[in-house]
């Protein structure tokens, strides 16, 4: 299920407060503790496919224009990048009246992680590379 940003604030300011959320939970699921919520990326790279669909989100147009422009790269980056910009983009459109300001792009990061996933094998893949692989099997196409 995927929240709006209208749903997402209302949800964050009037279930719990505001110290319960910064503990973890966010707006699509677990945030992973420590960071902006993009730790256990490093070393998967995303690279755009042919597509038989264009992109359908604001999300997935940032990642098909950034893949476009740079082609393959790292995962965590791209995450990163997207959530800064929807996040830029929402604070230009008035968001900034409902402090988002306080959480920063971090706030964007587990919709972006979820929508990345969501589209794996349709509009791009999603690779961990070959040197992290641990074990026999784990080698396996």
């Amino acid at each position: 299920m995927t929240m709006t940003l209208k749903e997402a604030i209302s949800d964050f300011f009037t279930v719990r407060s505001w110290k319960s959320k910064l503990r973890g939970d966010t707006l699509a699921g677990k945030r992973p503790e420590g960071g902006s919520g993009t730790k256990g990326f490093e070393g998967v790279t995303i690279r755009l496919l042919e597509s038989s669909r264009p992109p359908a989100t604001p999300v997935e147009r940032l990642a098909v224009e950034t893949l476009k422009r740079e082609g393959p790269t790292s995962f965590k980056r791209l995450v990163e990048r997207i959530a800064r910009e929807v996040y830029f983009d929402e604070v230009r459109n008035g968001a900034w009246i409902l402090d988002i300001g306080l959480f920063g792009p971090d706030l964007f990061v587990p919709e972006v992680n979820f929508e990345l996933k969501a589209a794996d094998g349709v509009l791009w893949k999603i690779e961990r590379s070959r040197e992290e692989s641990h074990g026999i099997l784990s080698n396996l196409p």
